[in-house]
């Protein structure tokens, strides 16, 4: 699998580093489709307004692509050019793969928060590295949503901090006890394996993933899903 590397940044490097064959596009040699087309798959780690200049050459080039572009919203039409394509992009905000448990973990919870008969206060904290523009992250946000409770009732709060690689925290306190769930992330090279695990996945289309835009989180959980009666047959 030969990667095209969007991005060979604090975390695209560590793509680079983990996966020898793959081709870095930058400003000195820019992503031309005739370039990508060379390359099996992209994995693109860019800030939101270099990635969405990319876009044109990356739809054109044909290629699946995994982003992790920083503050980059897609948009609303971008799902059903991909469709008339016949790409496959998956886009994402955390490319831990740890994080798609604590996704499941605050799923349950969400189910369980009556039981505090609304007497639990809700507060989300991340820390990140100085460098980062967008607060709250938005991993951050994606755990709010986690909750399935109207925003207004969760607190976020953030902190940029030195060279912090990526840190939440959720808090539910209602006065007699508190609870907390918590992720941090010790080295960004846990995102490019996810990225790459990804990206081998759409490169060998074994994801189950057809053409369009698919959230990392969505992916990988019914990544494991499928996996799991598998797994429980095998230890039977």
């Amino acid at each position: 699998m030969r990667v095209a590397l969007l991005g060979a940044g604090r975390t695209g490097g560590h793509v680079a580093r983990l996966h020898p064959d793959t081709s870095v596009f930058d400003s000195k040699r820019p992503p031309s489709p005739p370039l990508l087309r060379e390359c099996d798959v992209a994995v693109c780690f860019l800030p939101g307004p270099a990635f969405a200049d990319c876009v044109p050459a990356l739809l054109s080039s044909g290629l699946p692509v995994v982003t992790g572009a920083t503050g980059w919203e897609p948009d609303r039409g971008l799902d059903g050019d991909l469709r008339e394509r016949g790409a496959a992009w998956i886009w994402g905000t955390n490319f831990s793969l740890g994080m798609r448990l604590v996704h499941g973990m605050l799923s349950a919870l969400a189910g369980s928060l009556p039981l505090l008969g609304g007497r639990g206060r809700l507060g989300i904290h991340e820390v990140h590295h100085e460098g980062k523009r967008d607060a709250p992250s938005g991993t951050a946000l994606s755990w709010r949503s986690w909750l399935g409770v109207p925003p207004g009732e969760v607190s976020m709060t953030w902190a940029r901090e030195g060279d912090a690689v990526g840190a939440h925290r959720l808090t539910v306190s209602t006065g007699d006890e508190t609870l907390e769930v918590s992720h941090e992330a010790l080295d960004r090279a846990v995102f490019a394996r996810g990225a790459l695990w990804a990206a081998e996945g759409l490169a060998r289309g074994s994801l189950g993933t057809g053409p369009g835009l698919h959230l990392f989180e969505d992916v990988a959980r019914a990544h494991a899903a499928a996996a799991a009666p598998a797994a429980e047959k095998e230890g039977a």
